[in-house]
């Protein structure tokens, strides 16, 4: 149904619950920071930033164009990053449970380049890079603060798988 449920372990119970909002595509993932105060979970056609804790149950809609194929949370940054199925990579900032509930957060960046799926990321948060990897054959090396690619490699004419 693509609900997601934040469980205690040592009690056994559900604290608290995202019903899906009609039809949508299974989940595909799920991030959640130490602290269990806040999560993302996404799906092919969509992301959303989670309130976890057990008086939150509030969510947030990460906005995206492309369906999202895999994401990367920086949660001591309050970030995250996707790849996306328009072969584009998303950024976004920001992550607070203190925003306005019920809203929409738009990336602050996307990186432009590659030209087919892109298959995976890499990610070192600390000094604001990504590599990324494509069936398109190529692995670009992205400079997050600008959203500049800063180098671009030629590794396959088959397409990279992983990086």
């Amino acid at each position: 149904r693509g609900d997601v449920r934040c469980w205690d372990l040592d009690q056994g119970e559900c604290v608290c619950h995202f019903p899906s909002s009609g039809p949508t595509a299974a989940i595909c993932g799920v991030s959640a920071d130490w602290d269990g105060e806040r999560g993302i979970a996404w799906s092919h056609r969509s992301a959303h930033f989670l309130d976890l804790a057990p008086a939150g149950s509030r969510s947030w809609s990460l906005v995206s164009r492309g369906g999202i194929r895999g994401l990367t949370v920086d949660w001591p940054s309050s970030r995250a990053l996707a790849r996306c199925s328009d072969f584009v990579l998303r950024l976004w900032e920001g992550l607070h449970v203190t925003q306005e509930a019920s809203s929409t957060i738009e990336p602050v960046r996307e990186l432009r380049g590659h030209t087919d799926s892109i298959s995976s990321q890499q990610v070192n948060w600390d000094l604001d890079r990504c590599f990324s990897a494509s069936i398109d054959g190529d692995v670009r090396h992205w400079d997050l603060k600008s959203g500049s690619c800063l180098e671009a490699c030629r590794a396959s004419d088959v397409g990279v798988p992983t990086v």
